[in-house]
């Protein structure tokens, strides 16, 4: 196939109307491309040389035809781009214009209409009409005959009318499966006639291909059982619906010859405009109902709600709320993609996220605004047809109580830090200053004047180690680089080291490790002091003897793949109302600790990307650590 009459590309999820499209343009010479998404169409513009034609459907899963006439409004300028609708709204028309696309084909459009668009591109090697009259015959009559009906009954019995006037045929019949069995939509015959017709409906339905008999042509294997007039010619065309089988087309033609290829391929482009024709009436029927269901509920909603194809992804329905909340029109609502109007950090669209726990996202408003929304997302099936409702609710209100009640805590928690430091530095202050009273007094023999002073020195000591712990709170030292480390060897480490310790107070130790724990990324020593510190806790719990369990697992969250350690001891367990204080600065269940070491190693894994928590366990606590796991 030569390609002087330049290079095009066909963009529709719909296959039919694609393959419709490649037929018309590639008998016109073009050498032709297609795509079923934008995706697939962004990366093919992208990565070829320019293309003379585009024809682009509105509605593309993941990224919409407006979106790629702006890219090629970018990148090509020069390429005429010629945009397809079956909504026909004015806003799409109105924005694809602006943007300049050449035309709006409102489908099932003329195939006159494009093969006339198609020769603007390169008007010398595309000029010269098609072989057959036929080719050229008005579809356009036959789109506007179809679109015009305002029931399917009456859709039916047009495409049987008009593939009858178009191909000059004695008999037209259109077959369609309702309830999974293949029964007459429409004929020319009388129903008794019909019947007779069903079983090559049949055949064409279960093989999904073209049954053709033709006078002095090879039959079509399989085909033994079916009676046909030797003299006649008879075809039946497979009809698409959504990617399946669901009806065909027949026709008989009893006089002799004047039966080719250009009426077998107008054959199959009536046959798929009536299909594409069916399958939208049937939608809009489906989604009216829809509607109808929804709209009393949803209209009295406070939160926004949207209706989407599930196929195409697109917005069909928006409500009042979304409205006010977004700025945008109900029209301008239908003509933005999902994503572009909420946005959240998912990979995938909103169809992975069906019946998922609420997720936080933002819904971009008009002028830029951008507001905080809780979402969650329901699938509903309609008349055979997926359907996605996504509630969005805003949560600024949510989010700045919950701001407040965290500004409240953090001023409470300062005031129960400053009352902690006040405790814990005011002892040995007291104790200092008596001591140098003391020494100042100079009373004292030589012997008490030492034991004074060694006092003091005591009680400087103990403020420095307040002042050291404070410091390592807020700021956990980076004495180490980071490296991989097995949690493994440091839990052997740490336990190495208090054995004694746990073997004197009758403490049995039980290891529950994961052969194939991976590794973490972290400062040893300070991963060292917080499962020596969480050891050394739970060693203090059982004096009079217990079980420690340290149990290792590998375990997939949202941020990722982790790495569990829990420590666990049967030491009575801590006090409910103890539970939420425990990793505060100063907070000891011990009268005779500062309590800085869980604080400090709170800090220390929040420094490592991970967290702690505590658990109560029958007859003890749990710490757990969850750590970001390497590779």
């Amino acid at each position: 196939m030569g390609t002087d009459s330049g290079r095009a590309l066909v963009i529709d999820d719909e296959r039919s109307i694609r393959e419709l499209c490649v037929m018309v343009l590639a008998q016109l010479g073009y050498y032709v491309e297609q795509a079923d998404d934008g995706d697939v169409a962004l990366e093919l513009i992208g990565t070829a040389d320019p293309f003379d034609l585009v024809l682009v459907d509105v509605h593309l899963p993941r990224v919409g035809g407006i979106e790629v006439l702006r890219e090629l409004r970018r990148s090509s300028p020069s390429t005429m781009v010629v945009v397809m609708t079956g909504y026909g709204s004015s806003a799409h028309s109105d924005e694809a214009t602006r943007l300049g696309a050449r035309a709006v084909l409102l489908k099932p459009f003329s195939i006159e209409l494009l093969r006339s668009l198609a020769r603007e591109v390169v008007p010398g090697a595309m000029g010269a009409p098609p072989q057959t009259p036929m080719l050229a015959h008005p579809l356009g009559m036959v789109s506007e005959r179809l679109m015009g009906q305002a029931d399917l009954s009456r859709l039916y019995q047009q495409i049987v009318d008009v593939t009858h006037e178009v191909l000059a045929l004695e008999q037209v019949l259109l077959v369609l499966v309702e309830g999974g069995v293949p029964s007459l939509a429409a004929s020319l015959l009388p129903p008794d006639e019909s019947a007779r017709w069903l079983d090559r409906a049949e055949w064409v339905i279960a093989h999904g291909r073209v049954l053709s008999v033709v006078p002095d042509m090879p039959r079509p294997d399989g085909i033994a059982d079916l009676a046909f007039d030797p003299q006649h010619t008879y075809v039946a065309v497979p009809m698409l619906f959504e990617q399946r089988v669901a009806g065909a087309l027949l026709i008989e033609r009893r006089t002799s010859g004047g039966w080719g290829a250009a009426q077998h391929d107008m054959l199959l482009a009536i046959a798929s405009i009536a299909a594409v024709a069916i399958s939208q009436m049937r939608s809009r029927g489906a989604l009216a109902g829809l509607l109808a269901s929804y709209r009393a509920v949803l209209a009295q909603s406070q939160d926004c709600a949207l209706l989407l194809d599930g196929k195409s992804q697109r917005i069909v329905e928006a409500n009042a709320a979304t409205v006010a909340l977004s700025g945008y029109s109900q029209d301008a609502l239908q003509k933005l993609a999902p994503q572009a109007l909420i946005a959240a950090d998912y990979v995938y669209g909103l169809e992975t996220r069906v019946n998922a726990p609420e997720f936080e996202a933002t819904l971009h408003a008009r002028g830029g605004h951008k507001i905080a929304v809780s979402v969650a997302v329901s699938a509903i099936a309609y008349a055979d047809r997926p359907y996605l409702l996504v509630i969005a609710r805003d949560i600024r209100e949510r989010n700045r109580q919950t701001q407040q009640a965290i500004r409240a805590e953090k001023l409470s928690g300062m005031g129960r830090l400053s009352a902690s430091i006040a405790h814990e530095v005011n002892n040995p202050l007291q104790a200092l200053q008596s001591s140098i009273n003391l020494l100042l007094e100079n009373r004292l023999s030589a012997d008490r004047h030492r034991q004074i002073i060694q006092m003091a020195n005591a009680q400087v000591a103990q403020l420095v180690g307040v002042v050291q712990q404070m410091m390592d709170l807020y700021r956990p030292a980076m004495r180490e680089g980071m490296r991989p480390i097995s949690l493994h060897e440091l839990l052997e480490s740490v336990l190495s080291a208090y054995a004694p310790q746990l073997q004197a107070q009758g403490v049995a130790v039980e290891r529950l490790w994961d052969a194939y724990l991976p590794r973490v990324r972290g400062v040893a020593s300070q991963l060292r002091q917080v499962l020596g510190s969480l050891i050394q806790n739970a060693s203090e719990a059982m004096p009079s003897g217990g079980r420690l369990v340290l149990q290792t697992a590998a375990v997939d969250s949202p941020s990722g793949r982790m790495v569990r350690v829990v420590i666990s001891d049967t030491g009575g367990g801590i006090d409910p109302e103890s539970m939420g204080s425990l990793f505060e600065p100063f907070y000891s269940t011990k009268v005779d600790r500062t309590g800085l070491s869980l604080a400090v190693s709170y800090s220390i894994i929040e420094q490592h990307s991970g967290t702690i928590t505590v658990e109560a366990t029958e007859g003890g606590t749990a710490f757990v650590v969850l750590l970001p796991a390497i590779g």
